[in-house]
């Protein structure tokens, strides 16, 4: 079997970190609450609704009918 080189200690997050000009974007779009802008779910749950709005799979008011 051949040698494994050792494992780095190097811990990289799954997905990158959502830009903070995003997260005020998205705020300002009325998609998340200011509150929740360092919650990782709200702003995951966040985009999907915008990404249904722009996919016309939400109602038509966006994110003030909900």
């Amino acid at each position: 079997m051949a040698d494994l080189a050792p494992m780095s200690k190097v811990v990289r997050p799954l997905f990158r970190a959502t830009s903070e000009e995003l997260i005020t974007k998205l705020i300002n779009a009325g998609y998340l609450q200011p509150a929740l802008r360092n919650d990782p779910d709200s702003i995951t749950t966040a985009i999907a609704h915008l990404k249904e709005h722009l996919r016309g799979g939400g109602n038509d008011g966006g994110p003030g009918d909900a």
